[in-house]
């Protein structure tokens, strides 16, 4: 769940806050869980949502609450998505992550993993950390 977080707090604290909402972000997809995904993006009508393929495009909150299910339907199902490296920065209330993740999956007795990108952008909204850009990318 994301935190919410004063403005008065100290850089560790928001970097802290800001990577527990990304991790909740990722517990949530690999879980499949929609309400909680939903919960990490803002409400705003230029949210932006861009994936690896031309059809992973959602600009604006009405087309990700159409489309979310569908982004969730096309992913492996992941048992772990845990980030490699990671570069952040946060000011006056925006941020920006830019992990390198992998992602690890399993169907029956198949099982793999997945290198790929995400970054996103986050916003304070009434006191908590959202999501108003995404990118999830394989560079593959």
């Amino acid at each position: 769940m994301i935190e919410a977080i004063t403005e008065a707090a100290p850089r560790h604290e928001v970097d802290e806050a800001l990577a527990r909402a990304l991790q909740g972000l990722y517990d949530a997809w690999r879980d499949r869980d929609e309400a909680t995904i939903r919960s990490c993006f803002s409400g705003r009508k230029d949210l932006k949502l861009w994936g690896t393929d031309g059809f992973e495009r959602i600009i604006g909150r009405a087309e990700a609450d159409r489309e979310f299910a569908n982004w969730i339907a096309t992913c492996p199902p992941w048992v772990s998505i845990a980030p490699m490296h990671r570069v952040m920065h946060a000011r006056d209330g925006m941020a920006w992550i830019a992990d390198d993740v992998t992602g690890r999956w399993a169907r029956g007795d198949e099982t793999g993993s997945e290198e790929y990108r995400i970054t996103t952008v986050w916003e304070r909204e009434n006191g908590a950390w959202r999501i108003v850009h995404a990118n999830f990318a394989s560079p593959h």
